[in-house]
């Protein structure tokens, strides 16, 4: 009840009038013509000169204080960011048009030409609302109105006194500039007061809420706004797996929920959904939006980082274990330093597995540092740019804070200074990163050894002895080799051409041979000709095909006219049999390689020989089917022509070439024989033997074998001999391979890690003037930042990382638990409770409850770092329960609900959309994603005009997509996946035609629906029953009578039209059922989440 001496009008200085009246009991309250809630009212007259009045309401107890922080918040939630976008431009203290400046609240009191913007006594006649409604010939801004709801918003501002946060002025960038000394003021920003834990207020309408849902609920009824009812239990399954596995549920998980009707089902789902491993995924990936994770350096050629994965895999797995999230924040700033310090007083012998995979692990999680973006050609001479990317994404990740800012001079705005910046930077300079190879230093090197020193210097022993056995072994082994070519040589009198007695019966012939399609050393293929090789038991048989059968030597020496003038090839061959009569002839080529300066060929097909004149094959002789000839051909290579002989033993047919080929170059170091010579059709089955080229004479043809008695002992110790060496080699191969094996070292390649380690020496350095790293000032102490504690780093300390990574932990730290609550609140709910999740500073909005986040970080500290206990807080809450629904009076006082009066629906992200489309489809692969296949270290060449880039196909989930600085993937650019070059705390969400146009026609979306397809055709025999299951894997719920409708006259109309173009009925019901299942996975309903 109003005391009856002020009746029900309470006059407010410069403010109006309160007005009370009660309509059907209910008291209310007017201030000029708004109904305000009285709770507001209370604190309002409170504040107001200490009246004593008492209002029969059901509203808490307020403090006098309250009052300040509601008004706060619409000023920098709504006003300041429509100030700053629209009016500051033109009119600030760079540009003031008509006068009129909104750079501070005593600018817009003054006005400009045409008076005060602003009037505090009648609000709806001030002039900048009559120049945002575009009345009275006042138009603001010029090209476009703002909105309603903004409108009414700035209305509400006026209403309210028009507050103002002390000390802030617009100039188009925020907060006056600042530097030098940091002031009081500055030490009183918000977000670097202590954290405090506040009671959770008292609400008693609705009865039962959760401490969250107090803080919340009593923001509400400050504004009088009512919030949505709770989501639909489909809803809520839906957007919970999404949230915490970055996938939807399936048919099977939804309906299980619904069938559960326990007062936990909420609660035991969620920890169902937290220990699966689809929570890393889908957690990790956050992070590594933070950290701008990526597979490729980000320097002019955008090298790769084959190893970069490890880190990855790492912070899925942290996440994964819950690891705290201090401990999570120190292992990626100093792992090694605590890896080593896990070490102190332990030997090789005495570790155990769990002990060198927690050493492995504390490794591997430096990869944070490693991964900072890389600069310039050779990215030595900018590493002082890569320790800035390192030290700003620090900040911003774990502390809010845009460090990198004070690179070349003092904030502008946040009390850190630039001997705060080279106070960290001395750490990081301190350190060595893992280097990934450049355009000009071409391979990686500063990799890490997952081992500790102690068990590499046990290898590595263990490596000398086995070298030292090794070597042993091989001496006498080469030893006989050597004695045996010799052998070899003499009894053959060649080197390098042996009648193919070298190889093994039954495999194509190897070194020093190439062969291609089918090729066969056989005992059946041993020519009877003893013209050359007075030997052997085996020859190379072909098959009759198409297929290019072939192989190819290159000679020991390249021949030329000056150094060989006359050179000699032999070969002997015959025709077995032919598939289809084809004409296809193979070639006899001898020339300067495989193929492309040819000085001579000549061919066979099944009937004819042939010789080739310059450009032009002739046919010389007829060849018999089994018949075995021999070909001896002497070249002259000063005069290009050759001349030569073909012979059965008992038929000889001569011929000479005027020419060689008209592309010879002058040299001959190749002989091969392929399939490709005159004709067409399959090559008859044919054998081959006894190939030579010679620079010295050869006996020409000879008698047959048969006729011609070969000495007993070349007959019987030839064979034996190349069977003995056979045998050396391969004993020499192993022993070889063994040494390549121990010579990559006591780590192999994939046991390095892309990480960061402590520098030989540590440094003190200086501050270099303007950003210049040649123009130095003073040498600044490694210490933590000023704001922070600014204690020293010790000097026996080394870096000073892990110092650095306790002063971010530490309690007395007020933005470390802050940053990570609010974080994990923003991924969410969409936003964070301070709306730029890396910027607490004066640049950043306020918290919209800033009691709750101080809340949550007491409570995160309480659990332990646990992020899972976050979770399990924040979504058995009603806020996190309500629904989407639309209020339009609620929108008109918060149209963005960041006071949560209802969900705000949201996008699913780039790979929240393919990995549901391939979840859908059924081609999930759910197996852990590893190493990218980069193209071998050893063939890297990459420019800053041939820069490296690539995209590998995969079906596992997009977090294990290779992605690329330089690049970006062209799915998750598409979709505004994470911008891999800087610190990603919120994905900014577009709609644009490409992206309608990809979900249309693009390739992937036709696969994933054709095995969608594919799946629900196999699970059901008729359209109803599919078009539902269709739904409930696509949607989580079942297709209403009207889709069913319209999913069928879709069907059957697509049915049509694809039947007419000759389609088998099968293949358009296939081709009708994609067409329909690709409309399902573009929908906005499976698009976004309620």
């Amino acid at each position: 009840m109003i005391s009856q001496t002020i009746g029900n009008r309470i006059p407010l200085a410069s403010a109006g009038a309160l007005e009370f009246q009660t309509v059907g009991g209910r008291w209310f309250c007017r201030h000029l013509g708004r109904i305000l809630p009285l709770s507001l009212v209370a604190k309002i007259l409170l504040c107001v000169g200490g009246i004593a009045i008492s209002l029969m309401c059901n509203f808490e107890p307020v403090r006098a204080d309250d009052i300040r922080p509601v008004a706060n918040d619409l000023f920098e939630n709504t006003i300041r960011p429509l100030f700053v976008a629209h009016c500051i431009e033109c009119h600030g203290p760079r540009k003031t048009e008509s006068g009129l400046r909104f750079d501070t609240r005593d600018t817009l009191l003054q006005g400009g030409d045409s008076g005060p913007a602003i009037s505090l006594e009648m609000p709806r006649e001030s002039l900048m609302l009559l120049a945002l409604r575009h009345q009275d010939g006042l138009e603001m801004p010029p090209d476009k109105p703002l909105s309603e709801a903004e409108i009414a918003a700035v209305e509400a501002w006026i209403r309210a006194g028009a507050p103002w946060p002390e000390g802030v002025v617009l100039g188009g960038t925020g907060p006056s500039l600042r530097g030098g000394e940091i002031t009081d003021q500055e030490r009183a920003f918000w977000s670097f007061q202590p954290i405090r834990d506040p009671q959770p207020p008292t609400v008693v309408d609705p009865p039962g809420l959760s401490e969250i849902d107090r803080f919340v609920m009593r923001k509400l009824k400050e504004m009088d706004i009512q919030p949505s009812p709770p989501a639909s239990r489909r809803d809520w399954i839906r957007r919970a797996t999404l949230d915490l596995t970055g996938l939807p549920p399936t048919p099977e998980q939804v309906q299980s929920f619904l069938d559960d009707r326990s007062e936990t089902v909420e609660a035991d789902r969620i920890e169902q959904l937290l220990a699966s491993s689809a929570y890393g995924e889908r957690w990790g990936r956050h992070w590594l939006d933070v950290v701008r994770y990526a597979d490729t350096a980000g320097e002019t050629a955008d090298y790769p980082t084959p190893l970069s994965y490890k880190y990855r895999n790492w912070v899925i797995d942290a996440l994964n274990a819950d690891l705290p999230y201090d401990q999570f924040v120190m292992q990626q700033i100093a792992g090694d330093v605590m890896a080593n310090a896990m070490l102190v007083g332990s030997d090789a012998d005495s570790l155990d597995a769990d002990q060198l995979r927690r050493y492995s692990e504390l490794l591997t999680a430096t990869g944070f540092i490693a991964i900072s973006r890389r600069f310039g050609f050779d990215v030595e001479n900018y590493h002082h740019l890569t320790i800035q990317d390192t030290i700003d994404v620090l900040g911003q990740a774990t502390l809010g804070l845009t460090l990198g800012c004070a690179r070349c001079h003092d904030h502008k705005f946040d009390p850190v200074n630039i001997e705060d910046y080279y106070a960290w930077y001395g750490i990081f300079a301190s350190t060595k990163y893992s280097f990934p190879g450049s355009e000009e230093k071409r391979r990686p090197y500063d990799l890490v050894p997952d081992v500790p020193p102690a068990v590499l210097a046990q290898r590595q022993r263990e490596i000398d002895l086995q070298m030292a056995s090794i070597e042993s072994q091989q001496q006498p082994v080469a030893e006989q080799l050597t004695q045996l070519n010799a052998q070899i040589q003499q009894a053959s009198g060649t080197s390098q051409f042996f009648g193919f007695e070298e190889f093994e019966l039954g495999k194509p012939p190897s070194q020093p041979y190439l062969a291609l399609g089918t090729a066969t050393i056989t005992a059946a293929s041993q020519s009877p000709f003893a013209n050359v090789f007075r030997y052997g038991d085996r020859g190379i048989a072909f098959p009759s095909d198409t297929q290019n059968n072939a192989f190819g030597m290159t000679l020991a020496d390249a021949l030329n006219a000056e150094s060989s003038p006359r050179i000699e090839y032999s070969v002997d061959f015959r025709n077995t049999s032919i598939a289809n009569q084809g004409q296809g002839a193979y070639r006899f080529y001898v020339g300067h390689g495989p193929g492309t300066s040819a000085a001579m060929e000549l061919a066979a097909n099944a009937t004819t020989f042939f010789v080739k004149d310059g450009a032009q094959y002739q046919p010389v002789a007829d060849l018999k089917m089994g018949q075995w000839y021999n070909v001896h051909v002497v070249m002259d290579l000063r005069s290009q022509r050759f001349e030569g002989t073909l012979t059965s033993g008992s038929e000889t047919t001569t011929f000479s070439v005027q020419s060689f080929t008209s592309n010879w170059d002058g040299i001959v170091d190749y002989t091969f024989v392929d399939r490709y010579g005159p004709g067409s059709g399959e090559t008859p089955a044919h054998e081959i033997d006894n190939l030579i080229v010679s620079s010295t004479p050869l006996v020409s043809n000879s008698p047959l074998a048969e006729e011609k008695a070969l000495p007993a002992d070349a007959a019987i110790d030839l064979p034996r001999m190349f069977q003995q060496r056979r045998e050396l080699k391969a004993i020499a191969d192993a022993l070889n391979e063994q040494r390549d094996r121990l010579a990559v070292g006591p780590v192999a390649a994939e046991e390095q890690i892309y990480g960061a380690f402590e520098a030989p020496t540590a440094v003190n350095c200086r501050v270099q003037l303007r950003g210049e790293p040649t123009r130095l000032g003073d040498k600044v102490p490694r210490r933590n930042l000023e704001i922070l504690g600014g204690e020293a780093v010790p000097s026996d300390a080394g870096s000073g990382r892990l110092q650095l990574a306790r002063w971010i932990v530490s309690d007395e730290n007020p933005l470390f638990a802050r940053v990570m609550v609010n974080r994990i609140w923003q991924q969410h709910f969409g936003r964070g409770l301070v709306g730029t999740e890396n910027d607490f500073g004066t640049r950043g909005e306020l918290p919209s409850h800033p009691e709750l986040l101080d809340w949550l970080a007491s409570r995160f500290r309480e659990s332990g770092y646990s992020i899972k206990a976050m979770h399990r807080l924040i979504m058995t809450s009603a806020a996190y329960r309500r629904s989407s629904g639309f209020d339009s009076d609620a929108a008109k006082v918060d149209p963005e609900s960041r006071l949560l009066w209802r969900f705000n629906r949201r996008q699913l992200t780039a790979e929240e959309i393919r990995d549901a489309m391939l979840q859908a489809s059924g081609s999930l692969d759910p197996s852990r994603g590893m190493a990218h296949p980069f193209p071998a270290v050893e063939s890297w060449g990459f420019s800053q005009h041939n820069p490296f880039y690539a995209v590998y196909e995969s079906n596992r989930r997009s977090v294990y997509l290779m992605q690329q600085r330089l690049k970006r993937h062209p799915f998750l650019g598409l979709f505004d996946g994470a911008d891999t070059n800087v610190s990603t705390a919120r994905r900014g969400m577009t709609t644009v035609p490409t992206q309608a146009l990809y979900l249309m026609n693009s390739k992937f979306v036709h696969e994933q629906s054709a095995a969608f397809a594919d799946r629900v055709l196999g699970e059901f025999d008729n359209d109803a029953a599919r078009i539902d299951r269709a739904h409930w894997i696509a949607l989580c719920r079942p297709a209403t009578a009207s889709e069913q409708d319209e999913a069928v006259r879709f069907l059957n109309a697509y049915r049509v039209a694809v039947s007419t173009s000759s389609m088998p009925s099968d293949a358009a019901d296939h081709t009708a059922w994609q067409a329909y299942l690709r409309t399902l996975i573009s929908r906005n309903e499976f698009l976004y989440v309620d």
